[in-house]
């Protein structure tokens, strides 16, 4: 069974929640800022304007265009 099926009606309702604990996420961001990788990305393919970004600032990007936020709730940032 797919994960929306058997989560259908508590994503639905907004209820269903994912926790992990703090000292998971702490190893996580801590494993991802030591592999992250930086590089040149061209946002406007009819500009020839590049920024430099790395692997962690293009996940945490799209995480929030994924949830339609502007920042995420609980990172700290160094």
């Amino acid at each position: 069974m797919l994960f929306s099926q058997r989560y259908h009606r508590p994503l639905g309702l907004g209820t269903f929640k994912v926790e992990i604990p703090v000292e998971a996420r702490r190893k996580l961001w801590a494993w991802m800022n030591d592999r992250s990788a930086s590089f040149y990305v061209q946002r406007d393919a009819n500009d020839n304007w590049s920024d430099t970004t790395s692997t962690v600032e293009e996940a945490l990007r799209r995480l929030m265009v994924e949830h339609g936020v502007d920042d995420l709730r609980g990172l700290h940032r160094s």
